[in-house]
């Protein structure tokens, strides 16, 4: 009910925003941020981040370790970089989830319009994922 109402209440903001025909870049800035938190969110009880986190936090080494390579290795390569940097899973999460996030908008800028990618854009984030998996 929490995705919901949240999709909802991100839904109505970009609605409102992209009314306003000038502010189109605030527009895909308050959506990437609530993409990014709300499938971030929902990643917390995924069943299989218990093994993630642990394996980041226990086996995954600096950079300047051995890489482990019977585990995924862009996951193990990516979460050593981060670990060099910053080691706090949480933000992996979130530094990994926005960049993929960034590639998916510029590959929808690519294929549509700007003002089909101001329709698609709730819809293929809020809407139905809300339908078909948050229930």
């Amino acid at each position: 009910m929490v995705f919901l109402l949240y999709s909802f209440v991100f839904f109505f903001i970009g609605w409102v925003i992209s009314s306003q025909r000038s502010n189109k870049k605030s527009y895909i800035v308050t959506y990437f941020i609530g993409i990014v938190l709300f499938w971030g969110l929902s990643y917390i009880d995924a069943p299989d981040t218990p093994g993630y986190i642990s394996k980041f936090n226990y086996e995954i080494e600096p950079l300047s370790g051995n890489l482990d390579t019977q585990f995924e290795l862009g996951y193990t390569w990516l979460a050593s970089l981060m670990k060099t940097i910053y080691p706090h899973y949480w933000l992996f999460q979130f530094v990994v989830f926005g960049i993929e996030v960034i590639l998916i908008f510029k590959g929808l800028r690519f294929f549509y319009d700007e003002k089909a990618l101001l329709s698609i854009i709730p819809l293929l984030f809020f809407l139905y994922p809300i339908n078909l998996a948050a229930f």
